[in-house]
């Protein structure tokens, strides 16, 4: 199986999205009005079924104020 570039570190970040959510008391619906996406795609984010499109990674980095590559951190995004 050959793997993409764009897809190396993309397993975490469906239970990274969870986490900074569920942290910072937001709902799945605030997300989804934020990004302007459908209720499906943000629930496929978060469930590592489809991967945010890099220009929506970004918008969600800067709001929860982490960088694209912490998003895709195989450990919790909150450990130290």
């Amino acid at each position: 199986m050959k793997i993409r570039s764009h897809e190396l570190g993309t397993e975490f970040v469906g239970e990274n999205l969870k986490t900074l959510r569920k942290y910072y008391g937001f709902k799945k619906l605030e997300m989804v009005d934020f990004l302007n996406i459908a209720s499906v795609a943000y629930s496929y984010y978060e469930t590592g079924r489809s991967m945010p499109l890099f220009g929506k990674l970004i918008k969600i980095a800067v709001f929860y104020d982490v960088t694209d590559e912490q998003l895709k951190l195989p450990r919790g995004i909150l450990d130290d």
